[in-house]
């Protein structure tokens, strides 16, 4: 017995649709998409497409990269990958994203960045006194999408029901948002510039932070004077650390980026902290930096800094400067 004619037009389209999504499926596992399709997730934030983009373009133009610095958003603001390249007279890239602690930077490199720059031969971590208090477990992303790293950011309870893991093996569920988040990675602003704002992968900043910011910083200092040696032995970032200098092949090196001074009590707890990051990783056989540390000036100047931890564009250009004579010292 046949179904009534209102089934029987539910039913019609219904097949179809299923059709066309096993149609889609079987073309996914093709190699066509690896050619005409943007790289499923993680990797198709729009921040990632715009960098993968500048980083093409620079091989295209200068070269494969000798140099690259990857880290949180302070790579790619405070250290001026055209300086230190001029500098050292190398090919340097900056690949640092917005909000990667390391342990998501150690993915990012595992999964993506290394792939990308296989002539590198020295790689700059950038840290800052906040990345020494957060922990990070690998199995955070695995509760989420496959592999979707930048899922793992974020609170589960908070991912919609399309971010859920749902059939693991579907294809279509790795593109989900990939075309949208490409299209709009591919366009230029109508005002302003794209997010990378150098041919190097930066984004320089030109901002400056107010007095009645920094007075706020100084009010309620982030930092307390004893209390790294106890928040940073309850985190793992150190291993993790260590483990990413593992997985590059060539010179690997931590560069400590201060925040701005009115983040502690003091200008010698400042000082402390960055003293004791750098010797915990030198115990771990990592190599460590720290230029302008103990510049107290540069440090505690309020136009030098965007906020608690970006610097100015001309800043960072001095921090940049200072880094290169460190590298040169020790090369």
């Amino acid at each position: 017995m046949f179904p009534t004619y209102p089934f029987r037009a539910f039913i019609r389209p219904a097949i179809g649709l299923l059709g066309s999504l096993l149609i889609l499926e079987a073309g996914l596992r093709t190699k066509l998409p690896n050619r005409l399709l943007p790289q499923p997730s993680p990797y198709y934030s729009e921040a990632v497409l715009l960098r993968d983009k500048t980083l093409s373009a620079f091989k295209k133009n200068v070269g494969e990269p000798e140099v690259v610095v990857i880290g949180s958003s302070v790579a790619y603001t405070n250290v001026n990958a055209e300086i230190l390249g001029k500098g050292l007279g190398k090919r340097a890239f900056c690949l640092g994203l917005p909000a990667l602690a390391p342990g998501s930077v150690l993915q990012y490199w595992q999964n993506h960045w290394k792939a990308m720059v296989p002539e590198v031969k020295t790689v700059i971590l950038v840290l800052r006194a906040n990345d020494v208090l957060t922990s990070y477990d690998p199995k955070d992303d695995s509760k989420l999408m496959g592999s979707r790293i930048e899922r793992g950011w974020t609170d589960p309870s908070e991912v919609s029901i399309v971010d859920r893991p749902g059939v693991p093996s579907l294809r279509i569920r790795d593109y989900y948002g990939a075309l949208s988040k490409s299209i709009s990675a591919s366009r230029k602003p109508l005002v302003g510039t794209s997010f990378w704002n150098t041919d190097f992968g930066n984004q320089l900043q030109d901002g400056k932070m107010s007095s009645g910011e920094a007075e706020s910083i100084r009010a309620n200092p982030r930092y307390k004077s004893d209390a790294l040696p106890v928040l940073a032995t309850k985190t793992n970032w150190l291993k993790i650390v260590r483990d990413l200098k593992g997985q590059v092949n060539g010179r690997f090196l931590v560069v400590y980026s201060p925040d701005f001074g009115g983040a502690w009590p003091s200008s010698a707890d400042a000082e402390q902290w960055g003293a004791e990051i750098c010797r915990s990783l030198n115990t771990v056989g990592i190599e460590t930096v720290a230029p302008l540390l103990n510049d107290r000036t540069f440090n505690s100047t309020v136009t030098n800094y965007e906020d608690i931890a970006h610097l100015h564009q001309d800043a960072a250009a001095q921090f940049t400067e200072a880094l290169v004579q460190e590298l040169k010292r020790t090369q």
